[in-house]
C-alpha cells in the first residue's frame, strides 16, 4: 500500500461537475467577491447533484491513508472555489486550497502543487498525489515530481466521443487512470498495481498481483509532414521521462527511465520487460482461432551501423522466454532480428540532434526491409525500446505492408514523456 502525505484533487470536472459554469470561472471573475456573484453562482449550480467525488468517498480515502492532508489545485477563482467547495463539502475541512490567483503559473505548470506542499510542509513531492481530469494536471504533477491519478467519471462514456484534449491526457501515461469513485479508492491504496503494464511488471519484479489491471495505451503518432496526416498506432507498455530540467523531480525517481539508461548498452534485459511484453502480446495475438493457426513474425526496430544491436539482443530474449512459457497452442512465431535494418546512411536521431522532420527523413531513406519473404503474408509485431517522434514505426509499418505483411502492429516499451 502507497501512503501518501497531500492528495490534491482538480474541482472542475473532477470533484463536481461544473461544464455549464464557464462563465463564472473566467479571467473577469478573479478577484470578484461580491455577494451578488456567490448567489448567482449557486442559483446557477442548484441544477441538481453535481458531485463526482463524494465527501463520503473522501473521507473513506482518508481513513485508508490516515488521515493524509488533502487539498484543492484549480485554474478557477478563489472566490468560485471556496463557494462551490462550501456549498457541496459542507463537512470536509480543506487543509489547502489553491486557486488561480495563488500562483504567477498556474497549470500546466507545477507552481500550485508546490505551494500546497510549502504551506503544509510536505517535503517529499513521492508522498503527493494529484487527481484531475486533464492532460494540464498530468502535466503539472510530472513537473512537481509527484504520482498523477486521471479521474475520467466525467468523460463520455465512448472513446468516439472525445475531443483531442482527453485524448492527449491518456497519452501522457498518468500513473493511474480511474473511471468511478469507486475505483479512485482502490487506485489510491494500491496506484503500482495500476501502471501501465511494463512499469507496474517493473515495479514486481516481474510477478504483479494477479487481478491487477493489464494497462496498455495505443497511441497514434502522426507524420505530420505528409500531407495526409497519416499516423500508426503503437501499443505502449510505459513512460521514459525525457531530459527537460522541468521533468527531473519525476525522472529521478522513476524506476522504467533509470533501467532504460542502466541498459543503454545492455546485452541481457531484465527478466520483468519480457514478461511484460509476452503479456502485451497477448493483447496482440490472442491466439482465438476456432480454426487454423495464427502465424506470426517478431521482429524489431534495428540499431544503427555501429550501434550496439539491443532490440535484436533482446528479441533473443524474448523469444528463449516465449518458448519456455507459450500462452495459446494456435500460434507460430517466427523470430527475424534481422527483418528490417538500416543502410549505412542511418543518423543517430539522439546524436544528430535530429528534428521531427529530419527524423522521418532519415528513417524514410534509410529504413529496408532485408527480408520480404518472410513477412509475406504474415501479420508482422514489430518491436521497439523506446519511441519519440513515431518515426521508425511509421515506416517499419508502412515498408512492412507494401512487402505484403497482411497485417502489422508496433509494440513500444515506453513513449518518451516530454514537454511538448
Amino acid at each position: 500500500m502507497q501512503d501518501f502525505d497531500l492528495i490534491l484533487f482538480d474541482l472542475d470536472d473532477c470533484l463536481l461537475r461544473t461544464g455549464d459554469l464557464a462563465r463564472f470561472r473566467g479571467k473577469e471573475n478573479v478577484g470578484v467577491s461580491t455577494v451578488e456573484y456567490k448567489e448567482s453562482l449557486l442559483a446557477a449550480a442548484n441544477g441538481g447533484d453535481r458531485t463526482m467525488i463524494s465527501g463520503a468517498t473522501i473521507e473513506s480515502i482518508c481513513e485508508s491513508h490516515d488521515a493524509p492532508r488533502i487539498g484543492v489545485f484549480t485554474t478557477s477563482p478563489r472566490c468560485y472555489a471556496e463557494t462551490l467547495l462550501g456549498h457541496y463539502y459542507p463537512d470536509v475541512n480543506w487543509d489547502v486550497i489553491v486557486a488561480f490567483e495563488d500562483v504567477q503559473h498556474t497549470k500546466p505548470f507545477a507552481d500550485g502543487i508546490n505551494r500546497a506542499r510549502a504551506e503544509l510542509g510536505i517535503q517529499d513531492f513521492r508522498r503527493v498525489v494529484v487527481i484531475g481530469d486533464s492532460w494540464k494536471d498530468i502535466y503539472s504533477a510530472y513537473r512537481a515530481g509527484c504520482w498523477a491519478v486521471l479521474f475520467r467519471a466525467c468523460w463520455p462514456p465512448s472513446r468516439a466521443d472525445w475531443d483531442g484534449q482527453r485524448y492527449k491526457a491518456v497519452n501522457q501515461l498518468p500513473d493511474a487512470i480511474a473511471d468511478s469513485p469507486e475505483e479512485l479508492n482502490t487506485v489510491l491504496e494500491w496506484p503500482h498495481r495500476h501502471l501501465p503494464l511494463l512499469e507496474k511488471y517493473s515495479a514486481f519484479g516481474g510477478d504483479p498481483p494477479p487481478g491487477s489491471p493489464s494497462r496498455t495505451q495505443p497511441i497514434n503518432h502522426f507524420n505530420n509532414h505528409n500531407e495526409d496526416r497519416s499516423f500508426v498506432p503503437v501499443l505502449t507498455l510505459g513512460r521514459l521521462f525525457s531530459d527537460y530540467q522541468e521533468l527531473a523531480p519525476r525522472r529521478n525517481w522513476h524506476q522504467l527511465t533509470a533501467e532504460i539508461h542502466a541498459h543503454k548498452d545492455a546485452d541481457d534485459f531484465p527478466p520483468a520487460w519480457v514478461a511484460a511484453v509476452r503479456e502485451a502480446m497477448k493483447e496482440i495475438l490472442p491466439g482465438r482461432l476456432l480454426f487454423g493457426r495464427t502465424r506470426a513474425v517478431i521482429a524489431v526496430i534495428p540499431a544503427k551501423p555501429g550501434r550496439t544491436p539491443r532490440m535484436e539482443i533482446f528479441l533473443g530474449q524474448l523469444q528463449a522466454y516465449l518458448n519456455a512459457n507459450p500462452w495459446s497452442d494456435r500460434i507460430d512465431l517466427t523470430y527475424a532480428p534481422q527483418l528490417l535494418v538500416y543502410g549505412n546512411g542511418a543518423l543517430s536521431h539522439h546524436g544528430a540532434h535530429l528534428g521531427s522532420k529530419e527524423r522521418f527523413d532519415n528513417v524514410r531513406d534509410n529504413l529496408q526491409v532485408a527480408t520480404p519473404d518472410i513477412a509475406l503474408r504474415r501479420h508482422v509485431v514489430v518491436i521497439d525500446d523506446v519511441v519519440t517522434s513515431g518515426a521508425t514505426m511509421f515506416y517499419a509499418n508502412e515498408y512492412l505492408r507494401q512487402a505484403g505483411a497482411s497485417d502489422v502492429s508496433c509494440l513500444a516499451l515506453a513513449q518518451a514523456v516530454s514537454l511538448g
